[in-house]
């Protein structure tokens, strides 16, 4: 069993906002090495300490085998878990006795699972997240096991965010992340933020991962006007990485997939310095770049690279790309050229 906590320090926050140093926990327990009559129990012990009150049940007979890491921060709470195939309930009676009085959004990053409440159930499998009120009843299956990331919100924090403790009128709020076309851009940046911080917590602004985190819900239920500066660049860069290969991709068109108005857009880049043209062709040169010093690229000639990276025509690109590294993109060796040209 590992069950080790220690203390990050990071940066001080505004003293307008918490005064004296922002220290942030970390903490990993196992039942890797408990006796197979202890693991469930002291399973659910430090979960009712450090995560949430449930109950949990193996469904073979295999002894539950569970990791998980957990990270404190002074408004949100971070969680990495892993185990193999269990049941896990949250009943009336750990409610009354554990009351957490927050909002809890699970990451499903392997297995397929099963999310049962009064009022359903709802099957979900890597690449979606489901968000709940942790003070109402709830099961989840893990026929195969689990790896999740876990967020825990409190809810005056989570009303502050989206004017409503409750989420989606207390059905179970579904949406998904990562590298499907479904995935959504708010909730892609919260599971990878998140994973960051509990990875390398020593690495990481922790003041600031909080405050991204916060942002970032505040798109997720409002939309990306909701949120701050850095965010909704942040966000308009991701969009813009997914949809670069399209030549058609456009400003009305990353406005339109970014749910804002294309004048908003232009003053989202705009604070970076940027317009919305020049950061496509930024980002299409250097995907062109990588794509030339890379193995991708071998078999490819500089008019394939050029197509791939959604320049419409090669002359538009040979231009580009001479303009912007001082070299043609002929010039370039794969893979072990480092960007240099012959």
């Amino acid at each position: 069993m590992t069950d080790a906590a220690f203390a990050v320090a990071v940066n001080e926050p505004p003293e307008e906002d918490i005064s004296g140093q922002f220290l942030v926990t970390s903490e990993t327990f196992s039942t890797r090495g408990l006796r197979r009559a202890d693991r469930v129990e002291k399973w659910e012990r430090h979960n009712a300490k450090a995560l949430l009150g449930l109950a949990a049940k193996s469904i073979d007979e295999d002894p539950l085998d569970a990791t998980e890491i957990n990270l404190h921060l002074p408004r949100l709470h971070f969680a990495h878990v892993s185990a193999n195939a269990h049941v896990i309930e949250r009943t009336a009676q750990h409610i009354r006795k554990t009351p957490a009085d927050s909002i809890v959004m699970y990451f499903a990053l392997y297995g397929d699972a099963f999310f049962y409440h009064r009022g359903g159930v709802r099957d979900l499998g890597p690449g979606s997240a489901i968000i709940w009120d942790t003070d109402r009843p709830f099961m989840r299956g893990f026929a195969k096991g689990l790896k999740e990331l876990v967020l825990i919100v409190p809810k005056p924090l989570f009303a502050e965010i989206t004017d409503d403790a409750t989420p989606h009128r207390g059905d179970p709020f579904v949406s998904s992340f990562g590298s499907s076309r479904q995935a959504n851009e708010f909730t892609t940046e919260i599971a990878t933020t998140m994973s960051d911080a509990i990875r390398e917590p020593e690495r990481q602004d922790l003041w600031q991962t909080e405050r991204d985190v916060v942002d970032l819900l505040r798109g997720l239920f409002g939309g990306a006007s909701a949120t701050g500066a850095t965010t909704q660049f942040r966000l308009m860069n991701r969009l813009a990485q997914r949809h670069l290969r399209n030549p058609k991709l456009s400003a009305a068109m990353l406005a339109n997939l970014a749910g804002v108005s294309p004048r908003q857009l232009s003053r989202i880049v705009a604070r970076e310095g940027y317009t919305v043209p020049a950061l496509l062709l930024e980002h299409r040169l250097e995907l062109a770049m990588r794509m030339l010093v890379s193995q991708r690229a071998q078999g490819m000639s500089v008019s394939d690279v050029a197509s791939y990276c959604g320049f419409s025509s090669l002359p538009h690109f040979s231009r580009s790309f001479r303009a912007h590294y001082g070299f043609p993109p002929s010039s370039v060796e794969a893979p072990a050229s480092h960007h240099a040209p012959r």
